[in-house]
């Protein structure tokens, strides 16, 4: 009798010095035992919580709970928030006795909320970065847009500045040897009067 009551103490100690919050429900989903870390993470005391449906203090899917309350296969674990705002990742164990009668489940809860939060600021900082690289990429497509049209104004400019060149050049030419030399033309038409 001392050994067994012995156990029990150490089972106790055991299950209240816990970091994962673990709660034991009957097949109504009454809670009827629950750990430290459990009623802490709640504000109340085990008192306060026993007897109280184990989903009045997690957002839960009804399915979700209907699978726990008819013994269905679950999967191993999964997330919920509870209604005062923190992240769990929970499982669930149902127990039978020797002749394969339900006897409890055992809800497992761990406590992922900074996780989360982290998870969380790794998604926001990621679309920030997203958004500098997108505003970064606008910026770089516009500024080389504009130094190729810079370049490309630069060169019909050049060309301006030739073609003006050559053609002033080649005008001034031109005029130059079809205009007539007025001095030989008086000679040629009054040579007595040149050499008086």
């Amino acid at each position: 009798l001392m050994t067994l009551k012995k156990s029990k103490d150490e089972w106790e100690k055991t299950f209240d010095t816990v970091i994962e919050q673990i709660l034991l429900v009957d097949k109504d989903l009454n809670v009827i035992k629950c750990n430290k870390s459990f009623a802490e993470s709640m504000k109340s005391s085990h008192h306060e919580l026993i007897g109280r449906k184990f989903h009045e203090f997690m957002i839960c899917d009804q399915d979700w709970i209907s699978a726990i309350k008819e013994n269905k296969e679950q999967p191993e674990r999964i997330e919920i928030k509870t209604y005062n705002g923190r992240w769990l990742y929970v499982s669930v164990l149902p127990v039978y006795d020797n002749q394969e009668l339900f006897l409890y489940t055992i809800i497992t809860a761990t406590d992922i909320t900074e996780l989360k939060r982290t998870q969380q600021n790794l998604i926001d900082s990621k679309q920030e970065l997203n958004e500098r690289v997108d505003e970064l990429e606008s910026f770089y497509d516009m500024a080389v847009n504009r130094e190729l049209k810079m370049i490309n104004l630069k060169k019909e400019v050049k060309k301006l500045e030739t073609k003006n060149e050559n053609g002033d050049n080649g005008a001034i030419k031109e005029y130059s040897e079809e205009a007539p030399d007025n001095a030989k033309m008086l000679n040629e038409k009054n040579p007595e009067q040149t050499n008086k």
